[in-house]
């Protein structure tokens, strides 16, 4: 990845990092010289500048034609990051609170759904779901999960309820044999620890190439359904469909592929029991 690439990353537009970028390279420019060098258009170099200066990453002169030097990077980067960190505070507070005028309006104009069949776009939106669901869920959660599920969860383990660690509700859980090793254990967040250690929680394990199609169940009548692309491995999409009959298929097919997998749910809660006990006497000493 190149530099300019990274100062995109990094919150600059394609035009402020090349801008940027050239004044790095020749030292003290006039708005034409920056232009010509960076290749961004002329029309465009006075609001790229003034945006660098109001990001506090380059100085002018006041003379005509104005000059522009950068500031040193060790500085004015920090800046720029802690710029962002206060603008995404501020945001955080207002979307909280847009949030729930928002949510208001939501609870008090939802209506019985017209269709039993969705479909999102975004990885995260289909795992809010799928928290969504597993809060009110009162029978069972069944998960059949390849490694991409898993290492999502594994990332972020707030997608599943605390409420989760204390539940009598049954849970079934398949994932591949390739990642239930001890490195994994030992890398496990403690909340999945508790979570899946617990009497009514059940991990069975299953060769990866045999998982064609994960799924999240809730109470054998909503199921969530993640789409990968088979080429690049990434989330492209994901259905959710709910109904105790239009479920059903997949119960049947997740009960099949839980009497095909491995019986180590006996053997994987004993290990999943020992490495919390070794954790919580570590935390004494």
């Amino acid at each position: 990845m190149d530099l300019s690439s990274q100062l995109r990353n990094i919150g600059l537009s394609s035009y402020e990092a090349r801008a940027y970028f050239s004044l790095l390279e020749n030292p003290e420019q006039t708005a034409e010289e920056v232009s010509r060098n960076s290749k961004v258009p002329m029309a465009k170099m006075y609001s790229v500048l003034n945006s660098l200066m109001k990001l506090g990453m380059i100085k002018s002169t006041t003379t005509r034609p104005k000059i522009y030097a950068a500031l040193p990077p060790e500085e004015s980067i920090p800046g720029l990051i802690e710029k962002k960190k206060r603008e995404i505070e501020e945001l955080e507070k207002s979307a909280q609170k847009t949030a729930e005028k928002l949510q208001e309006v939501y609870k008090k104009n939802k209506q019985e759904s017209r269709t039993n069949v969705w479909q999102v776009l975004e990885e995260d939106a289909l795992w809010r779901e799928f928290k969504r669901a597993m809060l009110t869920r009162k029978e069972s959660a069944y998960t059949l999960a390849n490694t991409k599920n898993w290492k999502y969860v594994f990332k972020h383990p707030e997608v599943l309820p605390d409420k989760l660690i204390d539940s009598k509700v049954v849970g079934k859980m398949i994932i591949p044999k390739e990642i239930m090793t001890k490195k994994t254990l030992h890398k496990l967040p403690v909340k999945l620890l508790k979570m899946y250690s617990r009497p009514t929680a059940f991990i069975r394990t299953i060769p990866e190439e045999k998982i064609q199609t994960p799924m999240q169940i809730v109470d054998e009548e909503r199921v969530g359904i993640p789409l990968i692309d088979p080429e690049t491995k990434k989330f492209i999409g994901g259905t959710i469909i709910e109904g105790k009959q239009a479920v059903k298929p997949y119960v049947d097919y997740f009960n099949m592929m839980w009497e095909k997998a491995e019986h180590t749910e006996h053997k994987i809660r004993l290990a999943l029991q020992a490495e919390l006990a070794k954790r919580r006497i570590l935390r004494r000493k």
